[in-house]
């Protein structure tokens, strides 16, 4: 994975060809960033609403829609990543994954797949296959319509995000990951990764509910970070419960400094940033 190192300042125009492309897809919206150079230089970045409901959109609509919307889309870029959040991934050990068993161990998780496909990635420094459900002809839409393309599930990336977080002691930590109503839960110890869950939460009291329960008795490090109504009142009951209770940040604090990427909730900078150095 690359260094993320960003220099907090607008970049100067550049070819296409010779700048990264970042996209991530969520239920409440989209946003995407161009970065070239090392250390990155962010060039632009957008952010935006989908015209009707995201689950009402096929894939080959959220791309024509994107690329009529943002003419700067059909550009050629050196790199395209592609992030799309997902309501059900688990993860298997890469040691005894092969064909066929991972679409076993998903429905055996969470029941028969329908309207979805299965989609893997292999986070190799973790030596785990993620597992997700996508929409149907996410992968063949996106292709069409951009080059040099790798296409994520949104928890992959914070997968690889968080590689980079983990304690250096003996003390557990979690990471919980909030998405509209989705909550994900990393719990890690001494550069370990123990679990990792999806839950449904319609309130902040079922995500103080599911960090308890994950707990297992310990009081670990909490990292929350996300983009949901959930969040606020989400990080005011988990102080309740916790004594170390921490935003994950960015690298790229100060990136706020221009009006149209502060208003870019924290938790999909986060999750842009991230797609944009996934490897």
């Amino acid at each position: 994975m690359e260094n993320i190192d960003f220099q907090l300042q607008a970049g100067k125009s550049q070819h296409a060809r010779e700048q990264s492309l970042a996209i991530v897809l969520t239920h409440d919206g989209y946003s995407f960033c161009t970065a070239a150079g090392h250390p990155l230089v962010l060039s632009r970045l957008y952010t935006g609403n989908w015209p009707v409901g995201y689950e009402r959109l096929a894939p080959a609509e959220i791309m024509a829609w994107l690329q009529q919307t943002h003419p700067e889309l059909k550009a050629t870029y050196a790199k395209v990543n592609l992030a799309v959040d997902t309501r059900k991934s688990t993860i298997l050990p890469a040691a005894v994954y092969r064909d066929g068993t991972g679409t076993d161990y998903f429905e055996l998780v969470f029941g028969r797949v329908e309207n979805e496909q299965l989609h893997r990635d292999s986070l190799s420094a973790l030596q785990v296959e993620l597992i997700s459900a996508m929409p149907i002809g996410m992968a063949v839409a996106a292709a069409q319509h951009f080059e040099q393309l790798r296409l994520f599930a949104a928890d992959a990336v914070m997968f690889q995000r968080l590689n980079r977080t983990w304690s250096e002691g003996e003390q557990q930590g979690m990471l919980l990951r909030l998405a509209h109503d989705n909550l994900s839960v990393w719990v890690y110890k001494s550069n370990q990764l123990l679990s990792y869950n999806q839950y449904y939460v319609a309130d902040p009291a079922d995500v103080v509910y599911y960090a308890n329960l994950l707990a297992e008795q310990h009081q670990p490090q909490l990292l929350l970070c996300g983009n949901s109504w959930l969040y606020a009142e989400s990080l005011a009951g988990l102080q309740q419960y916790f004594t170390e209770v921490n935003e994950l940040t960015t690298e790229a604090q100060s990136i706020a400094f221009d009006p149209q990427w502060s208003n870019l909730p924290a938790g999909q900078l986060q999750l842009l940033l991230a797609t944009l150095c996934a490897s």
